[in-house]
């Protein structure tokens, strides 16, 4: 995370903050959500591996 806190809820209502200066590792095949909780724009850098013509990401 470069800039702003994001919340992420779990499928399991578990709740997780991610401030500037942290990483996160995504979850993989779980519900997840989360939304900017700062008064700034959240930035954050996301890298993502996988495997050809596999599905990596998929936008609500």
């Amino acid at each position: 995370m470069l800039r702003g806190e994001i919340i992420v809820m779990s499928e399991k209502g578990n709740k997780f903050v991610i401030n500037a200066g942290k990483a996160a590792i995504e979850a993989v095949d779980k519900w997840h959500g989360g939304h900017d909780s700062s008064h700034v724009t959240v930035e954050f850098i996301a890298f993502y591996s996988g495997v050809t013509e596999k599905t990596t990401i998929i936008l609500a």
